[in-house]
C-alpha cells in the first residue's frame, strides 16, 4: 500500500502509542472491509485510503504529534490524521530539553539527600523532554516542562 511507503508514525512512541496503534489498525480493517460493500465499496475504500496517505504525509512533514496525551494519540490515528489530527500537530510544541528543564535540574540537585529519587525524578523528566505535544494538550507540556 503506498501509506506504507512512509516512515512509521510518530505517535507511536509516545507514552499512549498503543491508543494510535490500535486505533489505525481497527482503522485498516474497517477500510479493507469496506471495499466488500457491492456498489459504493470501491469508492469509500479509496476515500479511506487517501485520508490515510494524507495522514501520513502530513505526519511526515512535521505535523505529528510525538502521542504523550490520549488527545494526542487519538488526533493522530488514521481517523483524523488529514483534519484535526494535521492542525493539533501543526499548532503543537515542543517540551523543553532536558539539559534545560527545571525538574532535571532539581532532580540532579537532590543526589546527595536521595539518590534513588533523584535518579527516578531525572527519568520520569527525561522521558518527557523534548517531546511533541498538540495544540490541545497545553497543560500536559507545561506539565512536562516543569
Amino acid at each position: 500500500m503506498l501509506a506504507d511507503l512512509f516512515p512509521e508514525k510518530s505517535e507511536y512512541s509516545g507514552e499512549y502509542g498503543g491508543v494510535t496503534k490500535g486505533i489505525d489498525t481497527a482503522y485498516d480493517g474497517l477500510m479493507n472491509a469496506a471495499g466488500f460493500i457491492p456498489g459504493i465499496g470501491g469508492f469509500i475504500s479509496a476515500g479511506m485510503a487517501g485520508n490515510k496517505l494524507l495522514g501520513n504525509a502530513f505526519n511526515t512533514l512535521g505535523a505529528g504529534t510525538d502521542g504523550m496525551t490520549t488527545g494526542d494519540s487519538i488526533l493522530g490515528s488514521s481517523l483524523f490524521a488529514s483534519n484535526l489530527g494535521a492542525i493539533n500537530g501543526l499548532f503543537g510544541k515542543r517540551s523543553v530539553n532536558i539539559d534545560n528543564s527545571l525538574a532535571a535540574k532539581d532532580a540532579m540537585a537532590g543526589v546527595g539527600s536521595d539518590y534513588s529519587g533523584s535518579i527516578a525524578g531525572y527519568n520520569a523528566a527525561s522521558k518527557r523532554a523534548n517531546k511533541k505535544y498538540g495544540l490541545i494538550s497545553g497543560g500536559a507540556r507545561r506539565k512536562a516542562n516543569r
